[in-house]
């Protein structure tokens, strides 16, 4: 007799236990799905959201928006080999459903999986060879890969057919210089004092850049005129993209005059990294008359959506002796990478300031302004400001403007 009360107990003890379970044996079709929503977006609990899903599901095992959040569980828990057998499970049903290509490309994507992902994308495309999104996302996949030839190919192909898809016009902006073949580019560059003492000093300069396969090849001659003295620089720069994330930089520049180094060679190597950050290191050799200066500088970058912050440090050595200086550069990029305003403050913030007598001024501290911006698809317009904090007879402010033709 007393063999019925304990199996009632434990049976009473199995229902605590399993509260979700029995309720869920309880509830009809419609509730079950209601809860399942409930746990995956209002009260997160992706078990219980599981658990409700799959006895929903053996109600209407071929119920379509079913699969649907049942796949999406699985990716909100991290179980993704099972998200993609349901998504994909889902898509056997409704083989013309855009929405299932685009969440599997998706899923994918979320675990960085570019190469699967783009394979997905030209298996859409096979099916929809005009969708926008699936050409901004095969555009986008190439970029990330590092294809960036074939991105900018691809975001071009997108504008011929939507104008005003802001999203490719962001892709195309940020490749295009990379991948014009030609361009000119004039400047005029100013370093005025109000010390009578100091002669203001103008540089006019003019590049020609052309691009061979993974490269750009740019010459340049600038001008210095300082008071009644003029002075010529003849220069040469490479850019290199060595790989996906590495990239190098070469310069020569040479003058017959004294007033600017008799021969300047700089060297830079560029290395990017997960999450938006790169490092780099520049080393400058400047031979002048009576000395060799040579400078030193590693530093680190990180972009962050439409954001980039640099800084680096100059180890600067001389027969003097050494010098240790820094500088520290914020951007703000709006539209497109080609529009942007920055802000820096340091000392050696760029190779024309050391260019007239940087036995003087390379280790003055200035604060500048930059921007630049398109005024159309093929041209661009920059301006630049830098003020010199420190005050002594060499002291200068700089303001110089350039104008950029591609073709």
């Amino acid at each position: 007799m007393l063999a019925f009360p304990k199996i009632l107990l434990v049976c009473i003890a199995i229902l605590l236990l399993s509260p979700s379970s029995a309720y869920a044996q309880g509830d009809n079709f419609d509730v079950l799905i209601s809860k399942a929503k409930y746990h995956t977006t209002e009260e997160i609990d992706y078990s219980q959201a599981e658990n409700y899903a799959k006895s929903a599901l053996k109600l209407k095992p071929q119920h379509q928006d079913l699969k649907i959040l049942l796949a999406r569980i699985y990716w909100l828990s991290n179980q993704f080999d099972l998200s993609e057998n349901t998504f994909k499970e889902a898509l056997q049903n409704d083989t013309e459903s855009i929405e299932l290509h685009i969440q599997i490309l998706n899923l994918y994507e979320s675990q960085s999986k570019f190469t699967k992902a783009y394979n997905w994308i030209e298996h859409s495309l096979s099916k929809f060879p005009k969708d926008e999104n699936l050409l901004f996302r095969k555009a986008y996949n190439l970029d990330q890969q590092g294809y960036e030839q074939l991105a900018f190919k691809v975001s071009k192909e997108l504008l011929s057919i939507n104008p005003d898809h802001e999203k490719a016009k962001y892709i195309h902006d940020k490749l295009y210089p990379k991948n014009v073949d030609n361009f000119i580019l004039a400047s005029y560059s100013n370093y005025y004092s109000t010390n009578s003492e100091a002669n203001n000093l103008t540089f006019y300069n003019l590049q020609y850049g052309r691009r061979i396969k993974s490269s750009t090849l740019v010459g340049m001659m600038t001008m210095l005129q300082n008071g009644n003295e003029k002075a010529m620089l003849y220069s040469a720069e490479l850019y290199s993209k060595i790989n996906k994330h590495t990239s190098s930089y070469l310069r020569m520049s040479a003058s017959s005059s004294d007033l600017l180094p008799y021969l300047r060679l700089n060297g830079e190597i560029t290395r990017g990294f997960k999450k938006g950050y790169e490092a780099y290191f520049r080393l400058s050799v400047l031979l002048l008359e009576n000395e060799t200066v040579e400078i030193w500088s590693p530093g680190i970058g990180k972009y962050y959506k439409n954001l980039y912050l640099t800084f680096n440090t100059n180890l600067i050595r001389k027969s003097s002796g050494l010098e240790w200086t820094y500088n520290l550069k914020f951007r703000r990029y709006f539209s497109n990478p080609q529009n942007y305003l920055g802000a820096s403050i340091g000392s050696v913030p760029s190779d024309d300031i050391i260019g007239f007598r940087p036995d003087r001024n390379m280790s003055a501290i200035f604060f500048a302004l930059e921007s630049k911006m398109k005024v159309s698809l093929r041209s661009s317009i920059g301006l630049s400001y830098l003020k010199n904090i420190q005050k002594s007879v060499q002291s200068r402010d700089l303001i110089s403007v350039f104008v950029r033709q591609d073709f």
